[in-house]
C-alpha cells in the first residue's frame, strides 16, 4: 500500500529567468509530513528537468503521531519557453517533485493546496506573476532502465508533485523600448524620400538600415530560436 506524504511549496524567490538560455532559476521552502519511520521523502527528491544547485534541512520533527521535515532549495530548470508572442508573452513556471527511490505503489504525494504559497517579495523584471497552483500526477517513464529482475514491458510510474505560477506581460511598455529605434529607421527612410540629392537619399537609407541592424541585433539574445515565425520578428 502505498504512503501518503503530503507535501507543499512557498515560493520564496526567482533570480533569474531566460527565454535564450531555456532555463529559470528558484528558491523555494518545501516540507513533507508522513506516518513512518521507513521513509524519508526530504532525503530522496529530486528537481524534474533541473538540478538541485543547495539543498538545506531547516527542521525535522514528529508532531501529534506524524513525521514533518522543511527544507530550503535552490534549484535551476530547464524550460522550453514559447518565444512566439515576445514581448506579449506568457509562461507556466513549474517545479516538479518526484522521489528518486519509491514509485507510485510505494508512495504517494499529497499537496498541501492551503500552505503553498507565493511570497509577496517574488518579482521578475517585465513580467507580472499570475495565479500559482499544485497538483499530484502520475509520471510514467517508458523503460524499465536495464534492470534483468523486469519484464521488457515494465514501466515505472512515480508520484509528482508539480507546483505552478504564470508569468504575464500586461504592459506594452518592454514593446515599445524594443521597437522604438525600428520605428525611427523606418521614418528616416521615408524621409529620405523627401530629399532631392541622391547621395542624401543614400546617406539616410544608409543610416535607417544601420538602426534596423542594430535594433534586430539587440533584440535577438532575448528570444529563444525557433523555427517559425514570432510576433517579435
Amino acid at each position: 500500500i502505498a504512503v501518503p506524504v503530503t507535501a507543499g511549496i512557498y515560493l520564496n524567490r526567482v533570480p533569474t529567468v531566460s527565454l535564450a538560455e531555456g532555463a529559470w532559476s528558484v528558491d523555494f521552502y518545501i516540507w513533507f509530513s508522513w506516518v513512518g519511520a521507513e521513509l524519508d521523502p526530504g532525503e530522496t527528491f529530486a528537481v524534474v528537468d533541473g538540478e538541485i544547485l543547495g539543498k538545506t534541512l531547516i527542521e525535522r520533527a514528529e508532531r501529534q503521531g506524524r513525521q514533518y521535515a522543511r527544507y530550503y532549495v535552490q534549484a535551476t530548470i530547464s524550460k522550453p519557453f514559447d518565444g512566439s508572442r515576445f514581448p506579449r508573452d506568457e509562461h507556466l513556471l513549474t517545479i516538479a517533485i518526484e522521489d528518486q527511490k519509491r514509485q507510485s505503489y510505494q508512495q504517494v504525494f499529497v499537496p498541501d493546496t492551503t500552505g503553498t504559497v507565493v511570497s509577496s517579495r517574488v518579482a521578475v523584471h517585465g513580467y507580472e506573476l499570475g495565479a500559482a497552483d499544485i497538483k499530484v500526477r502520475a509520471h510514467g517513464y517508458k523503460s524499465r532502465m536495464g534492470d534483468p529482475g523486469l519484464p521488457d514491458d515494465y514501466r515505472a510510474t512515480y508520484s509528482q508533485l508539480v507546483f505552478g505560477v504564470m508569468l504575464q506581460r500586461h504592459s506594452w511598455g518592454i514593446f515599445w523600448r524594443l521597437f522604438l529605434a525600428l520605428y525611427i529607421s523606418v521614418g528616416l527612410a521615408l524621409l529620405g524620400l523627401l530629399l532631392h540629392s541622391v547621395g542624401e537619399r543614400l546617406a539616410m537609407a544608409g543610416t535607417a538600415l544601420f538602426v534596423a541592424i542594430i535594433n534586430a541585433e539587440t533584440i535577438a539574445p532575448l528570444v529563444p530560436e525557433t523555427a517559425s515565425a514570432t510576433f517579435v520578428d
